[in-house]
């Protein structure tokens, strides 16, 4: 008697223990090493949708409502592949981030971690954010936004270390800070290209402090030689209907000042850069005033052999600009709903206005 319960007791300690292999399953299909202070992954790959968060070291976000997959060692970085869940509806179905620990002194400052990023991205947008207070623990982050289609870099400085994070999740700064990020901007490097007859012909670095109100602008030939430099000095005025005072100083390669051009303007608002008379050059487009249905510009087309810009003359008023070869399409607002299209030819440095179509919206 005492014989069969020793056996019935086994039998039930191995039942036990396959029950419980069991359960775990659904959870891994595969289990190997994974210590967040060792930073030690081999491969893990979960069968179902529970886990919703990433975390590496002392980054932690939700990747809700997408779920983890598989987490693999990989060139270095940890790898987390995540799969959209049965029933929602996003234009990505699956997302990857790619996770390692920064032991790279240079990248810590701002001008350190952009020359990492020119190296490495071919970025439309870094955003330096400092100074960050937020639960995630987070001080301070330098965010590189690739262009369409492409992968965007992620530096996040903690109290003692620092991670990279590369992924095609152009938002991932939300997750990242809890906190609304804006309020940690303190300035912004824009890179925008400009085309002309539907060809890039120039590059213009734009460096935005929105603290400060100033910028810095540098002027590229598409095979990077730089061409002249701007600089731009914003100060709020304390009277009268323009709120805002603008300084333009343009320089060449060896900082000799060109040209200064200086506006008012009800708005902030910083200049836009394009291509106006579709001739290859670097023109400017500034807000004067602000309505409630679009901009007022002041627009100014460059003059390569004088070497500065020259102020577009026009009778009318200037809005939403659409640029076309040979001409330009000025959207002006008529009425509550519909808008004026005017095309103007140029003439020089003038606008004479060609036509004009009113557009109402369709009922």
């Amino acid at each position: 008697m005492e014989g069969l319960t020793k056996n019935l007791r086994k039998r039930i300690l191995l039942l036990t223990l396959i029950i419980t292999f069991a359960m775990l399953l659904p959870f891994t299909s595969c289990i190997r090493t994974y210590a967040k202070d060792k930073q030690a992954i081999k491969t893990i790959t979960y069968t179902n949708e529970l886990k919703k968060e990433i975390e590496y070291g002392k980054v932690k976000f939700s990747v809700s409502p997408y779920h983890v997959v598989s987490i693999k060692e990989k060139d270095g970085y940890i790898d987390f592949y995540c799969e959209l869940d049965k029933g929602e509806i996003e234009v990505d179905k699956s997302k990857n981030f790619r996770i390692k620990k920064a032991d790279n002194d240079n990248i810590k400052t701002f001008k350190g971690a952009k020359k990492y990023f020119d190296k490495t991205i071919e970025y439309s947008r870094l955003t330096n954010y400092d100074n960050i207070v937020d639960a995630s623990g987070i001080t301070k982050m330098y965010a590189a936004i690739g262009e369409e289609g492409e992968r965007s870099y992620y530096i996040c400085f903690y109290q003692n270390e620092a991670y990279i994070i590369e992924t095609k999740d152009k938002y991932l700064t939300m997750e990242l800070v809890k906190e609304d990020i804006s309020d940690f901007v303190k300035n912004v490097v824009y890179v925008d290209k400009i085309e002309s007859k539907g060809k890039i012909e120039k590059k213009v670095i734009e460096n935005v402090s929105q603290q400060s109100g100033k910028a810095d602008y540098e002027m590229f030939s598409t095979k990077g030689s730089l061409e002249y430099k701007a600089k731009l000095n914003i100060k709020k005025l304390k009277k009268g209907k323009e709120k805002y005072q603008y300084s333009y100083k343009v320089y060449d390669r060896k900082d000799k000042q060109l040209q200064e051009l200086e506006w008012k303007s009800t708005a902030l608002i910083y200049p836009k850069f394009l291509d106006l008379n579709q001739d290859g050059s670097v023109d400017l487009q500034v807000a004067v005033d602000q309505t409630p249905g679009y901009d007022i510009n002041q627009l100014y087309v460059w003059n390569a052999k004088k070497q500065c810009y020259q102020k577009v003359i026009y009778a009318g008023v200037l809005a939403e600009i659409e640029v076309k070869d040979g001409y330009l399409l000025n959207w002006v607002r008529s009425g509550t709903e519909g808008y004026v299209i005017e095309k103007l030819q140029w003439d020089g440095n003038k606008l004479i206005k060609e036509s004009e179509e009113l557009v109402m919206p369709e009922e």
